[in-house]
């Protein structure tokens, strides 16, 4: 990150941007299978649940200081803070060693490289639908800024951002708790239930209160949807397949929300906004429905 304060071509800040990129999923990939390893069983949930607040907050709070240190420190000054946060994360992460037993190396390991080594199969379907949930959510956070535009409600677009982030974190320990005690579908169902519902009012958005009603909605549904598929993901493959299995469920949310951002355009541009968080409210109560299949048959047949 310093050397983004110094560099003064394009091909020199792509050259950084790739290796910051790589660096930052190395990163994220880890720190959450660090998490992951180190709760209980009977507290995956929850405390996954926990996890996923810190970076919710980080995602509301990262860009308003972002931009103060931008004004009073210049970008060379964003860029140094940056950098001393991020070996800050390193000197904290070292701070604990994990026990040796959580996770061992595979004892045997085929020649050569294998899908395996990049995915976990296991993983993959808690993986897609946490996928296809970050795909509707893509749709807002790539599209909310000019819907608002339209509705003449360009200014408050901070804070759906500010009541989504405020209300997934109010809600954050209940939701752990559910899923702890009583499994993921007292989470999922509920989850999907107000992510749904959200979409709905989304986009039906006219004022500022419809706003705020949606954005509450929708951070009810998707701080439930998101850390439950995290939490079935992991927890399906075995302790020393953790990482690539964290890392299986990451690359899944990356792709689909690109897509989003693709995919979705395409739509808008055929049939506006609303129309468009219409038809993801309609896909949603899909993945629902496919939820429900994969839990109560094919699971059954395990």
């Amino acid at each position: 990150m310093v050397a983004f304060g110094f560099v003064h071509s394009l091909n020199s800040i792509l050259a950084l941007r790739l290796v910051h990129g790589i660096l930052f999923a190395l990163g994220t990939t880890a720190s959450a299978t660090l998490a992951v390893l180190v709760l209980p069983r009977n507290r995956k949930g929850e405390g996954i649940g926990y996890f996923s607040v810190t970076n919710n907050i980080a995602m509301v709070i990262g860009p308003l200081v972002g931009l103060l240190l931008i004004q009073y420190m210049g970008a060379r000054g964003l860029f140094i803070f940056t950098s001393l946060m991020g070996l800050l994360a390193v000197l904290v992460g070292n701070i604990r060693k994990l026990p040796q037993d959580i996770v061992l190396p595979a004892k045997k390991k085929q020649a050569g490289i294998h899908w395996s080594d990049f995915v976990e199969a296991s993983a993959l379907p808690y993986a897609l639908l946490g996928g296809l949930v970050f795909f509707a959510y893509g749709g807002v956070l790539t599209y909310i800024p000019m819907y608002m535009k339209s509705l003449h409600l360009g200014s408050y677009t901070s804070i759906f951002f500010m009541t989504f982030a405020s209300v997934i974190v109010l809600t954050r320990p209940l939701i752990g708790y559910l899923f702890d005690h009583h499994g993921a579908d007292w989470t999922v169902y509920p989850g999907f239930f107000f992510f749904i519902s959200g979409f709905f009012f989304f986009s039906g958005v006219h004022g500022v209160i419809s706003l705020i009603i949606s954005a509450a909605v929708l951070g009810v549904g998707f701080g439930a949807l998101s850390p439950a598929f995290q939490t079935l993901a992991v927890r399906e493959a075995p302790a020393s397949r953790a990482g690539v299995a964290t890392s299986t469920y990451f690359w899944s949310l990356d792709i689909s929300v690109g897509l989003a951002a693709v995919l979705l355009g395409m739509v808008v541009q055929s049939v506006g906004y609303s129309v468009t968080f219409g038809i993801i409210c309609t896909g949603v109560v899909c993945l629902a429905v496919a939820y429900y299949i994969y839990r109560t048959r094919f699971l059954k047949k395990k």
